[in-house]
């Protein structure tokens, strides 16, 4: 049903990263609260120039010193076939109160020694994004039951992620 749901579909490739960041502005309008200081590391949203269906749905850029502002980009291919339920969870799992909040902080705090500052550590990261999807899914008082049914799906495939995870590196699955 969500995926014939026209309401549910973008089929403008340039209204994508428009909308993208329509939902982070209210995600971090939504979060500051709970998320006492937002990080001001800059971030531009905008669309894989050579994305296919083989292409993540979207990379994330972490700021360096050299550029400080971070990047957001998705994966327009087969646009139209994809469902905007799930629009919300990339917001809030990849950049407010997710990886964004997460990278933007880390990046921004002088105590930290360098390699703390510029490094990401997969781990630790994606969980921070499970964390922050649970987090953004109890106090949000505007996503639809849609677009919590995307927060589910997401946190869910992240849940397979570490049994296949585990099965492969622990009990030896090919």
């Amino acid at each position: 049903a969500l995926k014939r749901d026209s309401v549910s579909l973008y089929d403008e490739r340039g209204t994508l990263s428009e909308r993208m960041a329509q939902l982070f502005e209210s995600a971090v309008k939504e979060m500051e609260p709970v998320f006492r200081e937002v990080p001001s590391t800059g971030l531009s949203i905008g669309t894989l120039s050579h994305s296919t269906n083989e292409s993540p749905v979207a990379m994330y850029e972490s700021a360096t010193f050299k550029d400080p502002g971070a990047v957001y980009l998705l994966n327009v291919a087969e646009l139209e076939s994809r469902s905007a339920v799930y629009l919300p969870s990339l917001v809030l799992g990849d950049l407010m109160p997710g990886r964004h909040l997460q990278q933007g902080s880390q990046f921004e705090n002088p105590l930290l020694p360098l390699f703390r500052r510029l490094g990401s550590h997969d781990g630790f990261v994606k969980g921070w994004e499970v964390y922050a999807l649970e987090v953004a899914d109890s106090v949000s008082t505007t996503l639809t039951p849609s677009q919590r049914f995307g927060v589910r799906m997401r946190e869910l495939a992240a849940a397979c992620g570490v049994v296949v995870d585990t099965g492969i590196k622990s009990l030896g699955w090919s």
